[in-house]
């Protein structure tokens, strides 16, 4: 977690100032910026996820592994590659993250964004970080449809479980998720395949312990709410 709930809005490294320096000033809009201890987001019309099913399509194994297009979802997210996997770019997805290495001039991303109205959202936290200019080009590309979140859970466990956290802290009813598989080296990567190095000097055969712990904290964390979830 970035800090304590009492003290994340108001955070001088991760709270509302930082966030606003980093994204929110290179928006440029109107659009309300809600905030609670959990969660701050410039998100427009959060409350249609009100009571209503999320399915999460992360990048491990088993999104390629089982059949989770027919899954009865009212939205379905999914992060950062995503549009390197055909059975996400035969879906009309909601909602997807723009992960802090995806090249925003990508024509496998633009070409999925220009037959699709998904909402595109940057992540707080999340490096490298992306410099104005790359933020004001993509905005100005699909307008009122590029937003920002930024949760005050975070951890190692990537893209995925931020996106659950999200879609609980906007009331879904229920979450489930298909590609959040725990410690990844190793494995298949089901959007980058054999391209995807996991480079970071952390992520070895050392740290199954870490992603262990922080996977119980997540699951600690979540299972405070009223929300469903299914694996």
């Amino acid at each position: 977690f970035f800090s304590e709930p009492i003290e994340f809005f108001q955070n001088p490294r991760w709270g509302m100032d930082s966030i606003e320096f980093s994204l929110g000033k290179h928006f440029d809009d109107s659009s309300e910026v809600a905030a609670t201890s959990e969660l701050i987001t410039n998100l427009s019309n959060t409350k249609k996820y009100i009571g209503k099913k999320v399915l999460v399509v992360g990048a491990g194994p088993t999104t390629i592994d089982i059949d989770w297009e027919n899954y009865d979802a009212d939205y379905i997210w999914s992060c950062t590659h995503f549009f390197k996997n055909p059975k996400l770019t035969n879906k009309n997805l909601d909602l997807v993250t723009i992960g802090g290495n995806v090249d925003l001039k990508d024509p496998q991303l633009n070409e999925y964004l220009a037959k699709n109205n998904t909402t595109c959202m940057f992540e707080g936290g999340v490096t490298p970080y992306r410099d104005g200019a790359e933020l004001e080009y993509f905005k100005n590309l699909y307008p009122d449809r590029v937003y920002y979140f930024h949760t005050r859970y975070f951890s190692k466990l990537g893209a995925a479980a931020r996106l659950i956290c999200l879609a609980t802290l906007l009331g879904a009813s229920e979450v489930s998720f298909a590609g959040f598989d725990g410690h990844p080296t190793g494995k298949r990567h089901a959007f980058e395949g054999t391209e995807k190095e996991y480079d970071e000097v952390w992520r070895n055969g050392a740290t199954n312990s870490l992603y262990r712990r922080q996977m119980v904290l997540l699951w600690e964390y979540l299972l405070l709410s009223p929300t469903k979830f299914q694996n």
